[in-house]
Parts: structure tokens; sequence; C-alpha cells
């Protein structure tokens, strides 16, 4: 999306990959700010930049930008035009699948609704091989929000709901000593999480540059 820092990258580190726009077939929204949602088209037009791929999102994400209620956080202001022209090109194209509460994908990939950022924000958990990855989305904007639920961004929708997500979401990561993943992390950081001797949960903050490259 046009003024995005770091735009345009996206095509190259999946092509870095061997993975092509048409190779994907499914992409799941955490949210629709604007930094998240650039990519579904590629051009003015309206092209799809991944033309195979169902576009999952939580129906009370659309419905959020589909009303006035967006335009009250000023940090939305200027962005609601280009997300719903992504999202009516996905749903033109009959790409868009909306989904209330929990969403399986496979027995690998499970969706969460971890709602306060944004109404219908959500996260995905990845279990495989006996280990287990949280891609969180904008619930953390930073490593420290696990240990720390209650300091908060100022852009966030709901703070009490985030702060309740945040939470959940810690306590899962505990239970199942899984990694937390977040794209507005410090690159490269992965956080692992578990309980201290008293049940509370603590990180573990990793940085791997080799595996991150």
């Amino acid at each position: 999306m046009e003024g995005m820092a770091g735009a345009g990258e996206m095509p190259a580190w999946l092509a870095a990959l061997g993975i092509e726009p048409g190779d994907v077939d499914r992409i799941v929204q955490t949210h629709l700010h604007s930094d998240h949602c650039g990519w579904l088209i590629k051009d003015d037009e309206g092209g799809l930049t991944f033309p195979n791929a169902t576009v999952h999102v939580n129906e009370r994400e659309v419905a959020y930008w589909s009303g006035d209620e967006v335009d009250a956080i000023a940090f939305n202001r200027g962005t609601t035009a280009p997300v719903r022209a992504r999202l009516r090109a996905v749903a033109d194209a009959g790409r868009l699948h909306t989904f209330d509460g929990e969403l399986e994908l496979s027995e690998e990939i499970t969706v969460l609704p971890t709602p306060g950022h944004t109404p219908g924000h959500v996260s995905v958990v990845v279990a495989s091989g006996g280990e287990t990855a949280i891609l969180a989305g904008d619930l953390l904007h930073h490593p420290v929000h696990v240990e720390h639920p209650h300091w908060l961004p100022s852009v966030d929708h709901d703070p009490a709901e985030s702060v309740r997500s945040r939470e959940r979401i810690a306590a899962l990561a505990a239970d199942r000593k899984a990694v937390i993943l977040a794209p507005h992390f410090p690159i490269p950081t992965v956080v692992g999480v578990d309980r201290g001797p008293g049940g509370q949960v603590r990180t573990v903050v990793g940085h791997d540059t080799e595996d991150a490259t």
C-alpha cells in the first residue's frame, strides 16, 4: 500500500522461498489495518495479488471496516477507503470467506478470536510435531506485552478487551510451551513462553538471524 515502509517486499520474499503468488491458496487476515491487508491487491484496478487464495476474515472485522465506527479512531482515518477497496476486490472475485468464533483450517492450524486491537482481530495457532507457534498479529506489539498485558498502545480499539485477549493467548502459549511471533516485534524475534515456579507466565526472547535469513 502506498506510503507504507517496506512496501513491495512480500513478493520478493515469497519468491526467495520458491513460492509464486498463484501457489498461495489460503490467507488469514489477523485484522484489516492497512499495513496488514495492503497486498490483497496488486494494482489500482483491483487485481488480486494471490488470485487462487481464499481470504479468511472474521465477520466482526468485516462489519467494523464496512461501517461508520471505524473512523472514530484517528489512526484509521485516511485508510478506510483503501481497505474497503481491497475487501471489495476479494469479495467480487468470490475469494472472501467470513467466519465467527474459532476456525479450524486443518489439524495443524486453528484461528482463534483475539479481539481488542480491532473488533475482529484473530490469531493463528500452528501445531505440528509436538511444537506450537502462535502468530499473534497485532495483539502484541512488543515481546514485553506477554508479561505486561496492560501496557497498551494508543491504537487499540478496545483496550480492556485487548488485555483479556493478551492474557488468554499468553496462558495458552505458556501451557503449550509455545513460541509467539508477531509482525511488529523487532526482526528477527521469537518469544518462547512458559510458566515460572509460581505459575506466572514468563518469556524467553530469542534472536536468531541465521534462521531468519
